[in-house]
């Protein structure tokens, strides 16, 4: 028997966005990165093709490495908008460096933020 295939925090929250949007229940959400108090206006999933588009690569276990973080780029720059070099600094380490797991760590918090089941 076929074992289901998990999906990850990123695409539950599109396809929650998307029932939301349906239902006419989607909303802001505000997330706490650091100092920062974080709001990701619920039109970041509406009708977005390279949102979609970044969500689906950046799990696809056929994509390159390079097509993933290319997409997870653009995942995190759509979800902080402009504050992107303010959430940044939040995440430089003591080196002055931005490691990617914090990054990484920060997309998956604000996707769960925004989809909490």
């Amino acid at each position: 028997m076929a074992e289901a295939k998990k999906i990850s925090a990123a695409e539950k929250a599109r396809r929650e966005t998307q029932s939301a949007k349906d239902t006419g229940t989607i909303t802001d959400t505000t997330v706490q990165i650091g100092d920062i108090e974080l709001t990701v206006p619920a039109a970041v999933f509406e009708d977005d093709w390279e949102f979609q588009e970044a969500i689906l690569m950046a799990n696809d276990p056929d994509a390159t490495d390079e097509d993933r973080a290319r997409a997870s780029m653009t995942l995190f720059r759509r979800l902080v908008g402009n504050r992107h070099r303010e959430v940044l600094d939040q995440l430089r380490d003591e080196s002055g460096r931005v490691p990617v797991s914090k990054v990484t760590e920060t997309v998956k918090k604000i996707m769960d933020a925004v989809n909490p089941n």
